[in-house]
């Protein structure tokens, strides 16, 4: 019997469906642990330089520190989401304060700003300082000329149009449905 899927083929020999004894299976389960080990040996090479959130645990302390001083706020404060909420970053010049940003990266904001509305809270505004400069949290995050000079893009891609029952309203599936809150 043997399972099948486009990147693994897995065997699993008749002989084990059968009364054997512990060897065979471990012996099987020691060829199949080196497979597995061989497909991820890439990652097994990189892993520990891959950073985690652990890693970053002083770093996110000191953002969280930088952004409290800034806006004047207490550890009080930062545990309280109508605070959170309440300051928002949501202009280039205020997001100047905690990201070193080049005069083109503040125009480009400012110019993308005046199209599309976007805030970060400064719980996250603390993740995008822990990140690298262009990182990826730092492109889900900061708005970029691109997001306003797509070409390519459909204004609908994935015909939700056809599953809306309402304005704001999108129906995918008969148990859920997705509530647009913002424009």
């Amino acid at each position: 019997m043997a399972i099948k899927r486009d990147d693994l083929t897995i065997q699993h020999p008749e002989h084990l469906h059968e009364q054997s004894d512990g060897s065979t299976r471990k012996q099987c389960a020691l060829e199949r642990a080196a497979e597995l080990r061989e497909k991820i040996k890439e990652y097994l090479a990189e892993k520990d330089q891959i950073q985690t959130g652990f890693d970053l645990v002083n770093e996110y302390a000191a953002a969280r520190s930088k952004i409290l001083d800034v806006l004047g706020a207490s550890d009080e404060d930062w545990s309280n989401w109508k605070w959170q909420l309440r300051n928002r970053i949501d202009n280039e010049e205020m997001l100047s304060h905690f990201v070193e940003l080049t005069d083109k990266e503040r125009e480009e904001i400012s110019e993308v700003s005046q199209s599309l509305r976007w805030a970060l809270s400064p719980y996250y505004m603390a993740l995008v300082m822990c990140d690298k400069p262009h990182g990826s949290v730092w492109m889900q995050s900061i708005p970029s000329k691109l997001e306003v000079t797509d070409t390519h893009g459909s204004e609908d891609p994935m015909a939700e149009s056809w599953t809306s029952p309402a304005p704001g309203v999108t129906r995918r599936y008969p148990d859920r449905m997705i509530i647009n809150v913002t424009n």
